[in-house]
């Protein structure tokens, strides 16, 4: 005789549930204005708890990320407050996940980046505890075709 275990609905969030760690799912940049340069991309970031390994969490708070080239050298940061991080929340099957836009486009430096590639970091500021940093992401950047 073989036991089965029986999948039913996962428990709800825990309210003490902290964010201790991110998964940033960031696809490629894309170049949206045709001058040749990625310039824009739209990625999934998704928070989880230790205390809470079922599924993603929503939890209230800030986004910073940061796009760093050779040396470390910072090349743009966005930053989404808890207004604008509550708007990008969105439903997943692996729980709740933020989306956001970032474009190389909105500073006044434009999107002509000299460097091939970069690392992108996430970082969550949360209303309470302390703030998580995600691993850096290598991501395309510069002209389109370049290596």
């Amino acid at each position: 005789v073989t036991e089965t275990k029986t999948r039913g609905p996962k428990p709800s969030q825990p309210a003490a549930a902290r964010a201790t760690s991110l998964f940033p799912s960031v696809p490629f940049f894309e170049a949206t204005d045709g001058n040749g340069y990625y310039d824009t991309t739209e990625f999934t970031l998704y928070v989880f708890s230790d205390a809470y390994p079922e599924a993603s969490i929503r939890v209230p708070g800030e986004f910073v990320f940061r796009l760093k080239g050779a040396k470390g050298k910072e090349l743009r940061s966005w930053r989404f407050d808890t207004a604008a991080s509550e708007k990008a929340l969105r439903r997943a099957p692996v729980g709740p996940g933020y989306v956001f836009r970032l474009s190389l486009l909105e500073a006044e430096a434009g999107d002509r980046i000299d460097e091939g590639s970069a690392e992108l970091t996430s970082e969550f500021i949360p209303a309470e505890g302390d703030p998580v940093k995600s691993v850096a992401t290598a991501v395309r950047i510069g002209r389109t075709g370049k290596f």
